[in-house]
Parts: C-alpha cells; structure tokens; sequence
C-alpha cells in the first residue's frame, strides 16, 4: 500500500507543477493582451488624430446618375419652323396612290382618294 502512496503522491507533485506552469502561462498572455489593448488604443488615438477611423463617419452615398440629354421643362421648347429655301414652288408633282389592294394611276398630290380604314391583321 505504500507503493501506491508513494506513486499518488507523485502524480500529485507533477500536477501541481503543471498548475503552477499553466498559471505562469496565463499570467503571460494576460500581460500580453493588456500590452496589445495599450497599443490598440494608441493606433486608434494616431487615426483619429490624422482624420480617419470612426469618429469621420462613413462616407455619404452617391447620388443617383442624372439622364443624359435635355430635361423636361428645362430650356427652351420651340417648334422649329421651315426652312427659308424650302417652300414649294411649281405644279404639283404626279403621285401613285394606293387604295386598298389596287394602285390607281398617276394622280396629283392634292387629291383625294377614299382610304379604307383597317382594322385588325391585314393579310397581303
């Protein structure tokens, strides 16, 4: 029975080593991580003074595109008149007409011929 007293207090004897290096470890990342914090805020404190980082905002967003060409209501809208060498001069020219299905002869622009008023699909 004092064999295994003696071997359990062994074991008991590395634990505790092990407790007191895993201890000593995180005493290390602790002062580790603090330093890191101290460094973090002074980078913060360097951004902020250069005029970037969060205290700036973030940046506004782009407006919608305007359409390219004249706007509605903008300038002035004035029908364009005839040209000034344009105006007719002469008899009127012979014109072919078609009514319905059937071309008719030469007629002259300024007659009336009867159109018939399509509706619907038209086969030709």
């Amino acid at each position: 029975m004092e064999g295994s007293a003696n071997d359990l207090r062994e074991q008991l004897e590395e634990r505790e080593a092990e407790v007191h290096d895993l201890r000593d470890q995180l005493g290390e990342a602790h002062s580790e991580i603090d330093r890191l914090r101290r460094e973090n805020e002074q980078l913060r404190k360097e951004l902020k003074a250069a005029g970037r980082g969060k205290s700036q905002g973030q940046s506004e967003r782009k407006k919608k595109r305007k359409r390219s060409g004249r706007k509605a209501g903008k300038g002035p809208f004035t029908f364009r008149g005839t040209p000034a060498g344009a105006a007719t001069s002469g008899p009127a020219q012979p014109v072919r007409v078609r009514c319905g299905d059937q071309w008719t002869g030469a007629a002259s622009a300024g007659d009336d011929h009867p159109m018939p008023v399509l509706r619907g699909r038209v086969a030709l």
